[in-house]
């Protein structure tokens, strides 16, 4: 029944049955909208999830980021105890940035460090691989060198290659899938 009706206001009324195509994103909102106030079609909740995957669409890397002064980069001699482990635990990160001489050199995860007692130093569990991606990036460029690179964490850099912040996947997925979510 569902089908039937969305077909009917999909699909023009001449004999030729051509799917209706809006011609950009504006149109394409205007259509479901309309469709939400026809017939009560599509749901409110539904169409609020259109409507945000449309914002999302538009946001760069620099609106989804953590700023460098909220992140706890670690110092790669720094002993892993509980001490550090309490400190990091009140963050919202499971991934940290690993720095020697105030230099970025790679990452460590909380994950790795949660069994140590105290006799080992952050860098001896820190991958020593950096990945950046540009302020200025795309929500659909950040999801692809997530695919492409497999890491669940970059270093966000303006156009003069400074270090301005931290975008990891766990915020690309709060984007899409917590409705409490307020960077939309």
């Amino acid at each position: 029944k569902y089908l039937a009706k969305l077909s009917r206001y999909l699909f023009l009324k001449d004999s030729d049955a051509k799917i209706y195509k809006p011609y950009d994103d504006k149109e394409f909102k205007k259509l479901i909208t309309s469709l939400h106030s026809s017939d009560n079609l599509v749901n409110k909740k539904v169409l609020s999830k259109i409507e945000k995957l449309f914002k999302i669409e538009y946001l760069t890397v620099e609106d989804m980021m953590i700023p460098m002064s909220k992140v706890t980069v670690i110092d790669e001699d720094e002993y892993i105890g509980p001490i550090l482990l309490d400190e990091l635990h009140k963050t919202s990160i499971t991934t940290f940035p690993v720095s020697s001489d105030g230099r970025i050199i790679g990452s460590v995860n909380l994950s790795d460090m949660k069994d140590q007692t105290g006799k080992t130093k952050v860098k001896d569990l820190a991958k020593h691989e950096v990945n950046y991606i540009q302020e200025d990036a795309t929500t659909q460029e950040l999801v692809e060198v997530f695919v492409e690179y497999k890491n669940e964490q970059f270093l966000v850099i303006d156009s003069k290659e400074n270090l301005l912040g931290v975008v990891n996947i766990y915020q690309m997925l709060e984007l899409f899938f917590d409705p409490r979510s307020e960077r939309v």
